[in-house]
């Protein structure tokens, strides 16, 4: 089966990490000839070596600014030339261009369409029409969370058309012992240096010889993604704990001018010599296995791929009180996003618990069962069914 997956990014946040594991998953397991296509992203030629190696054939196509003829255009030259079979778009601008290209190529094949999240009808509300109007050309219209299928509910598709597919996340290989963390911080001290962040990398060495904890929240920065509120959370520490402490905002740059706003922030609060931010990652469950707990206050999600890793590496997680992140309810603790402080006493709450040794057990399993739930053997499955039409009904 001849498959075209098309994303508005090639590099970024959860959304992009889902479709490479989806992507990697199909052509070593369904050996599926896989075409990856990304047309508003900046270019990362070592990560499209890494998905070409697993099977996934990687085309950056970008296209400017405003709709692009020409890049529906390319899409439909494409798809005849290599004779697609299904095309899954991701997010609302993929499904207009997919939609459109599948009409003007004149090929019986199907279109899978996936939506992540509608974090974008709050600054564009005007797009809610688009989402409204594209769904119907899809073959199968599916989403990643509960919140998603209840907010198409709310544009006035029909319960029915609307399948629930929990995404698949590519977890490290085994959570890693507090004894094995050392030796790897090392490792990502020494990588931070080679990959001209001399700076962060000389500033975490100095917090290696505190035996600092490391606080990490891993998402890209975003308004709504909420380090801003994370960079209060830190201010509410005791000095005891910061003193003893980092946190890590790992994460691209998405929205233009967020990372000064936010380095300002930081700035202009304690210890803002031990606020890092790291930038994007190649490798982000390994800076998951070096830290201690996970953070995050983000003010949406629809389906929280960052903690999803986090549970599955074993981390104790801090996370904002939102729709999004209930499917993590039972394994995590929770605040108010507007209320660092609370967050603040959570996060002590857990050092102590950490502290007595106690939590061992219970994060191991809860890791186990994150795991079991959220394959991307599992995922991919669930939409070669789809594709195959195997499947009609997943929730």
């Amino acid at each position: 089966m001849r498959v075209l997956l098309i994303s508005q990014y090639l590099v970024g946040g959860g959304l992009e990490r889902m479709v490479h594991l989806l992507g990697e998953e199909l052509a070593k397991g369904h050996g599926c000839e896989v075409h990856l296509v990304a047309f508003d992203s900046i270019d990362d030629p070592i990560l499209r070596e890494r998905l070409e190696a697993h099977g996934v054939h990687c085309h950056y196509w970008p296209k400017g600014r405003g709709f692009s003829w020409a890049l529906v255009k390319r899409l439909v030259s494409f798809i005849r030339k290599n004779h697609i079979d299904v095309i899954h778009t991701h997010e609302s601008a993929p499904l207009i261009y997919g939609s459109i290209a599948r009409i003007l190529s004149l090929r019986p094949m199907k279109l899978i369409h996936t939506q992540h999240s509608f974090i974008h009808l709050r600054y564009r509300p005007f797009i809610r029409l688009y989402d409204r109007l594209f769904q119907w050309l899809s073959t199968r219209l599916t989403v990643v969370s509960a919140q998603v299928r209840d907010e198409y509910a709310s544009l006035g598709v029909p319960e029915g058309r609307v399948l629930l597919v929990p995404n698949g996340v590519e977890f490290p290989q085994r959570a890693l012992a507090p004894a094995a963390r050392p030796a790897l911080r090392k490792e990502l001290v020494a990588e931070l240096a080679a990959g001209d962040q001399d700076q962060k990398a000389a500033a975490l060495r100095r917090e290696e010889a505190l035996a600092s904890r490391w606080f990490i929240s891993l998402a890209r920065l975003h308004p709504q993604k909420g380090q801003d509120h994370l960079i209060h959370l830190w201010g509410q520490l005791a000095p005891e704990t910061r003193a003893h402490s980092v946190l890590l905002l790992l994460g691209p740059e998405t929205s233009p001018g967020t990372r000064e706003k936010l380095e300002a922030l930081a700035a202009t609060g304690p210890d803002s010599r031990r606020v890092l931010f790291l930038g994007r990652s190649r490798t982000p469950t390994r800076w998951l296995q070096a830290s201690d707990i996970f953070l995050s206050a983000s003010e949406y999600e629809g389906m929280p791929l960052a903690p999803i890793e986090a549970g599955g590496a074993g981390l104790p997680m801090i996370l904002s009180d939102i729709q999004g992140h209930q499917i993590l309810s039972g394994q995590a603790r929770f605040f108010p996003y507007a209320d660092p402080a609370q967050g603040a006493r959570l996060l002590e709450e857990e050092l102590k618990a950490l502290e007595t040794g106690k939590t061992a057990s219970r994060l191991s399993a809860m890791a186990a069962d994150i795991r079991a739930r959220h394959s991307g053997a599992a995922m991919a499955g669930t939409y070669m069914g789809l594709y195959s039409g195997r499947s009609s009904k997943l929730s």
